[in-house]
């Protein structure tokens, strides 16, 4: 199946560094990319770097992740969970999460070279962490085992889950619509924005160049010069569902008209997110928001639907034969019955007549 030319949804989204509020609250100087620039010592001392689950059962435990333990209280029991950075389920906290002082953080030991730790995405996914701390002279860098030192999207959301819980400074980038998002919106974890300067049409025209260098050891610095630019999200439509134009209209369904006419806000989109973050279901998450809202879902529906009815002027000629012969086995039944009612009436007082009764009459 083709698909049709991508359209607006009327979701914005915005991509950049964030940092918990209970870290904003501490340290407002880092809401701005200004109090990240030269002060190597302060932000290694500020960003310890995630451990995972395995990490912190070897190397660090005192109790081997046992019943005593209060950041693990049991090893990690598979090869998915030994590179988890928190893991709960079923609302059990198997792992808390913990972040260490490496030597890459001591800057005691590497003056020259310390840094602190952002979670970044691996380089594939387009990411200008490292170039936007070259450009601003800020001293964090990624400790990730994808490419280019990079983590997984399960760890990225695990390292956030575990700065909520042991209460740990991180600056990771995120963008605003997804569940993640949402789930700690009104809490000591809310994501707060770290803000660059504005995006430039220059900046964006750097980046847009080297777009196939998302993994180029170095890329020019002017490509890290601006925050991200906010994104018009789009949605994707099969040609499979279109109609056969060839059909009467008011055989044609709405459903793919309505669907290119369907907009929604991210405020709206937020609501489903919370819905998921609810009921860990894609499905289950849209379709408790559709019946809260089935107005502004029926605001969208062609002004044709319900089905046009067409008048009999504009329809007996598509089957004639059907027509003539509904026609004529009308006007047969109306004039038998109007002769049986003449020759009935006529002949009332016979004694055929009187004998049938008033019941069959």
């Amino acid at each position: 199946k083709k698909i049709d030319i991508p359209q607006g949804l009327g979701v914005v989204s915005q991509e950049g560094w964030y940092i918990p509020k209970f870290t904003a609250r501490k340290d407002p100087s880092l809401l701005s990319y200004t109090g990240y620039q030269g002060n190597r010592t302060k932000l290694a001392k500020t960003f310890l770097r995630p451990t995972t689950w395995k990490d912190y059962c070897e190397k660090y435990s005192k109790e081997r992740c046992s019943r005593d333990d209060p950041i693990a209280w049991r090893s990690p029991a598979n090869e998915d969970e030994n590179i988890r950075m928190f893991y709960e389920s079923a609302g059990d906290v198997a792992y808390k999460g913990f972040f260490r002082n490496t030597t890459k953080n001591d800057c005691g030991i590497n003056p020259d070279t310390c840094t602190g730790h952002i979670t970044n995405y691996p380089c594939w996914a387009t990411t200008y962490v490292k170039e936007q701390a070259s450009y601003y002279g800020i001293h964090l860098e990624s400790d990730g085992g994808e490419d280019g030192s990079g983590y997984q999207s399960q760890q990225m959301k695990d390292i956030w889950r575990a700065a909520n819980a042991t209460k740990s400074p991180v600056v990771m980038l995120w963008w605003n619509t997804d569940p993640l998002f949402t789930e700690f919106m009104d809490s000591e974890a809310e994501f707060e924005k770290v803000f660059f300067p504005p995006p430039t049409q220059e900046c964006i025209d750097a980046r847009l160049a080297h777009e196939d260098d998302k993994c180029a050891d170095k890329k020019p610095l002017e490509t890290g010069m601006c925050d991200q630019a906010s994104t018009c999200l789009k949605k994707v439509i099969s040609t499979g569902l279109q109609e056969d134009l060839t059909k009467d209209e008011a055989r044609h369904s709405p459903a793919y008209e309505a669907l290119h006419l369907f907009t929604i806000t991210e405020l709206r989109m937020i609501e489903i997110f919370k819905n998921y973050n609810k009921l860990q279901s894609h499905r289950g998450a849209a379709c408790e928001w559709v019946v809260d809202h089935f107005d502004i879902i029926m605001r969208d529906v062609p002004p044709s639907y319900p089905r046009k009815i067409l008048p009999s002027d504009a329809s007996h000629h598509h089957y004639p034969w059907l027509y003539i012969a509904s026609l004529v086995i009308g006007f047969s039944a109306v004039v038998a019955v109007l002769i049986v009612a003449c020759l009935v009436h006529r002949f009332r007082e016979k004694k055929a007549i009187k004998n049938a009764q008033v019941d069959f009459l």
